[in-house]
């Protein structure tokens, strides 16, 4: 059953805010599509994007191939669904840290390290380990497209804006490849995989974010940590 804070709940509360009501009908359909985005999470947790079937998916919520059809063209749209559905909540997260790091103060590590505590904590909801875990796995095959992550331009763009043009594309490509760092530190920490505990990982995240984002200074200088 679909809990109130998973995407499939936040897909039909959104449906909630329509100024007509739904007809008995619509209302049942929006139950299935909510079922079928719950069986898919479960299937992709126990399996990966791949390992995971529509049959699977279409056995687990109690439906028909059939019906999964009526209301995705693919399993491909299934995860562009659920990437949708939590998009706000990554463009907010990152906002924040755009804020953070676009200011005047020379050492940003403590700024990051708080954001890195909130990010973290951005994992502990089931749903977003599991779409994370998905993104993980599509970003190193050939279905890259489809692991949407964050986009530099629209989460960072003050951060970005600190860069002359001839080095945009090195900033971006840093925080892309630190995004995709956190999100495999967390997923490798949950799973108690990496020779160090949380606040452990916590740390060595806040000083690699730290070295990775520091900012372009006049004549060419880096900052980042207080050079004082």
């Amino acid at each position: 059953m679909a809990g109130k804070d998973s995407p499939a709940a936040a897909i039909a509360g959104a449906k909630k805010n329509s100024p007509y009501p739904r007809s008995v009908r619509e209302e049942q359909q929006l139950i299935t599509r909510r079922r079928l985005l719950d069986a898919a999470l479960g299937a992709f947790e126990a399996n990966g994007y791949h390992g995971a079937s529509v049959e699977e998916i279409v056995s687990a919520a109690g439906v028909t191939r059939s019906t999964f059809y009526l209301h995705f063209k693919n399993k491909a749209e299934v995860l562009q669904v659920l990437t949708d559905s939590v998009q706000d909540s990554v463009a907010e997260l990152y906002a924040g840290l755009d804020a953070e790091i676009s200011g005047d103060t020379a050492d940003i590590r403590p700024a990051v390290r708080q954001w890195l505590d909130k990010a973290i904590g951005w994992y502990s909801e089931r749903a977003h380990q599991i779409i994370a875990a998905v993104w993980q796995e599509l970003s190193v095959g050939a279905d890259a497209e489809g692991a949407r992550g964050i986009t530099v331009d629209e989460h960072l763009p003050r951060y970005l804006a600190l860069w002359p043009e001839s080095e945009r594309g090195a900033a971006r490509t840093r925080v892309i490849l630190l995004s995709h760092l956190l999100s495999r530190a967390v997923l490798l920490s949950r799973r108690g995989a990496l020779p160090a505990d949380e606040s452990v990982v916590l740390e060595t995240l806040a000083d690699l974010w730290t070295a990775g984002l520091a900012r372009p200074q006049a004549g060419g200088a880096l900052t980042g940590h207080d050079q004082s």
